[in-house]
């Protein structure tokens, strides 16, 4: 199969995915990670994190305090973002030379 490299879940304001958050796992590296799709990649935010076969994970975002918390098979990552993410209209997944199987999301809206 493919290498296993990374999954990321992109929330954007955009359909160019230009004023995104993006949150997931840097597989290969065991890391979980938090940016937006304007920085540099890369040079994101980042744990370490045990990712294993399958990550279980869980995303709060909190448009009113401005921040994102993942939490990727029990480790938690909590980052601020900007005000260029006005809202969240459009919600994917990314993935970089990865075989990826998905379980369908739930959103709750409160």
């Amino acid at each position: 199969g493919a290498v296993k490299r990374n999954g990321l879940l992109v929330l954007s304001s955009d359909e160019e995915a230009a004023a995104a958050v993006l949150a997931g796992a840097w597989i290969g590296a065991n890391q979980i990670t938090i940016f937006e799709n304007k920085s540099q990649w890369g040079k994101d935010f980042c744990k370490s994190c045990r990712t294993g076969k399958e990550l279980v994970c869980k995303l709060v975002l909190d448009m009113d305090a401005r921040t994102v918390t993942l939490t990727v098979n029990g480790t938690t990552l909590k980052q601020a973002f900007s005000e260029s993410v006005t809202r969240v209209n459009y919600i994917g997944f990314g993935v970089l030379g990865a075989e990826t199987l998905f379980s369908e999301p739930e959103i709750e809206i409160k």
